[in-house]
């Protein structure tokens, strides 16, 4: 949302984009390669990420069957994750927020529909209410799987880019465009480092033992 206000408020003003999920198919910029007008910047490509979230919560919590999809309303015309989760043997169950007063209705409905598990999406909506949803999920005794932000928050497996490292190549990006660069000819990057993150104190709240060789293959894990 913050970058599509960026474009709609100027067409002049260079604009770098950072952590931006598919700017090409939201109608940011063109194409990754020469995004034209006065945008550049990175795309992390998060939805392309979901199949591994997915795959690691089949590894943590094998007799996961049904899984909840906790996501913001604007964007349920997205149905990629419905697909990536059905692809992978599970049965999704959408459920859609508006904000954090729905959230706890989101779990119930999620719960008496026979959800075991919950995926919650990357949204500035989400990570706002990040604790919120991970007291509301060992409440609910139902592991949950996302970006590795929402893992430090209390959710209990996170996989995604390193933004760390894509905001500091965002500040690289805005330099060559101080130093004359114009944004129309810088091709969008990707991100390089990825990170898969393993709350161990979520585990034991929900009296679940992550798989060794699991938390063996974690780049960080919290405990």
């Amino acid at each position: 949302p913050g970058a599509r206000a960026a474009k709609q408020a100027t067409k002049t003003i260079p604009i770098v984009i950072a952590a931006v999920g598919d700017p090409v198919r939201t109608g940011i910029v063109a194409s990754l390669a020469r995004p034209g007008g006065n945008i550049t910047g990175l795309s992390f490509q998060d939805t392309e990420l979901d199949a591994k979230r997915f795959d690691y919560l089949k590894q943590a919590a094998s007799g996961v069957s049904q899984v909840a999809l906790l996501r913001p309303r604007q964007v349920r015309n997205d149905d990629t994750p419905n697909r990536t989760a059905a692809g992978l043997g599970f049965k999704p169950i959408e459920v859609l927020v508006d904000g954090e007063q729905d959230l706890g209705r989101a779990f119930s409905v999620a719960t008496s529909q026979g959800a075991n598990a919950m995926f919650v999406s990357n949204s500035s909506l989400l990570r706002a209410h990040a604790e919120r949803i991970a007291t509301l999920a060992i409440q609910h005794r139902m592991p949950t799987v996302g970006t590795p932000a929402f893992v430090e928050k209390g959710i209990l497996l996170g996989y995604g880019v390193n933004l760390e490292d894509i905001y500091r190549r965002a500040g690289g990006m805005a330099a060559k465009v101080l130093k004359g660069a114009k944004p129309a000819d810088l091709p969008i990057e990707q991100p390089t480092k990825f990170e898969l993150i393993i709350n161990l104190k979520t585990a034991r709240a929900l009296g679940m033992t992550v798989p060794h060789a699991l938390v063996a293959r974690a780049d960080r894990v919290i405990d």
